[in-house]
C-alpha cells in the first residue's frame, strides 16, 4: 500500500506542479477584471460618475464623451446588480467625489434568477470577482482558482497562455476609462439571429412563470440597495434601459416588459435620488447602432453616451436644487 501510494504520488505531483504554474502564471495576465479593480483601487476617489452594471453599460457607454463629470465605466459582461452592489459596498468609503451612479436594466432582468441558482452558462466568470476584486461572492466551488473554476477549460487556459507569453497578444478590451472596445459595427452579428438567441437564453434564466413575484422582490430588493447606498452619500442614482432591436423586443412578453417598467418607474417616483428613463424601444436606433440584437456598437455606443451625458447633466441639476 506504501509504495502505491509513493507511485501514485510520483505520478500526481509533476501534474500539481504544471497545473500550479499554470495557475500562477493566469494571474500574472492582465485581463479586464484585474484592469477594473486597480483602477478602482488607485482612482477610486477621484470619480465622480460610476457606470456599473453588465454588458449593456460596458459596450453601450463610453466615458470619453461625458464631459462634466469623471467618469470610469466599471461595467462588466454578465456582471449582474448583485456584483454591482458588491462592489459599491467595498469601495462605498473611497468613492469621496461620487455624484452619480449609472446602471443599465432591461426589463426582463428584473425576472433574472438569483446569481448562486443561475444556469452555469450565465455566470461563467463570476470567481474573477473574488479573485480580482476580493469580493464575497455565493459560489461554492471554484471561488480562490481560476484553475479549479467550472470555467477551466485546459485547452483554453494553455491558449490564452500561449497568445499572451509567446505571441504577445493583450487579453483585455477595455478603453483606459473602462469602456469595451471591441463591438464594432463592422464586424456586427446577424441581428435577427442574435434576437432570437437572446430571448430564448434570458427565459432560461428568468424565473419560471409561477414564480415571477419571487424574482421581481429578489431584483428589486438589490436595486434598493444600491439606491439606498447612493442614499447615504447624496449620489444620484440614475437606471435606464437602453435600446434593444426589435428582433428581441418581438418575441418578449409585452406584459413582462410592462410591468417591469412599471416597477422601476416606481423606485423613480419612490426615491428622490433616484431616476429611470426608458430608451427600450427607442426608434432612433437603427441597425448600424447594433452590433448584435442586445448590444449596441461602437456607432451606438457613441450616439448614447452623447445622449445620457445630456440627460445627466440636466437630471444632476434637477437633483442638486431638490438636496440643497
Amino acid at each position: 500500500m506504501k509504495k502505491f501510494n509513493i507511485k501514485f504520488l510520483l505520478c500526481v505531483l509533476p501534474l500539481l506542479v504544471l497545473l500550479s504554474l499554470m495557475e500562477v502564471l493566469y494571474r500574472r495576465i492582465p485581463n479586464d477584471y484585474s484592469f477594473k479593480a486597480q483602477y478602482l483601487n488607485e482612482h477610486a476617489g477621484e470619480i465622480e460618475t460610476l457606470l456599473l452594471g453588465n454588458s449593456h453599460n460596458y459596450y453601450g457607454l463610453d466615458p470619453n464623451y461625458f464631459h462634466d463629470y469623471n467618469t470610469f465605466n466599471a461595467a462588466y459582461i454578465v456582471q449582474r446588480t448583485y456584483m454591482d452592489l458588491e462592489i459599491l459596498k467595498k469601495y462605498k468609503n473611497e468613492l469621496t467625489n461620487l455624484k452619480t451612479i449609472v446602471i443599465p436594466i432591461i426589463p426582463m432582468e428584473l425576472y433574472f434568477q438569483k446569481i448562486e441558482d443561475a444556469p452555469f452558462f450565465y455566470n461563467p466568470s463570476i470567481h474573477k470577482y473574488r479573485i480580482y476584486y476580493d469580493l464575497d461572492i455565493p459560489w461554492t466551488y471554484g471561488d480562490y482558482f481560476e484553475i479549479n473554476s467550472k470555467m477551466f477549460l485546459l485547452r483554453n487556459m494553455a491558449n490564452t497562455l500561449t497568445n499572451y507569453y509567446l505571441r504577445h497578444i493583450p487579453q483585455t478590451s477595455s478603453s483606459e476609462l473602462g469602456w469595451g472596445t471591441n463591438f464594432r459595427w463592422e464586424d456586427a452579428r446577424d441581428l435577427a439571429l442574435t434576437g432570437r438567441e437572446t430571448a430564448r437564453q434570458h427565459e432560461q434564466i428568468s424565473f419560471p412563470e409561477y414564480e415571477l413575484e419571487k424574482g421581481i422582490a429578489y431584483n428589486k430588493q438589490i436595486l434598493e440597495s444600491i439606491i439606498k447606498i447612493g442614499q447615504e452619500k447624496g449620489v444620484m442614482v440614475y437606471l435606464y434601459s437602453p435600446p434593444i432591436y426589435k428582433s428581441y423586443r418581438e418575441l418578449i412578453d409585452d406584459e413582462r416588459v410592462n410591468r417591469a417598467i412599471g416597477v422601476f418607474q416606481e423606485l423613480d417616483s419612490t426615491y428622490a435620488n433616484c431616476v429611470y428613463e426608458n430608451y427600450y424601444d427607442d426608434e432612433s436606433f437603427v441597425s448600424k447602432d447594433f452590433y448584435d440584437a442586445d448590444h449596441l456598437s461602437d456607432l451606438g455606443a457613441q450616439k448614447l453616451s452623447k445622449i445620457i451625458d445630456l440627460r445627466l447633466r440636466g437630471r444632476r441639476k434637477n437633483f442638486e436644487e431638490q438636496v440643497n
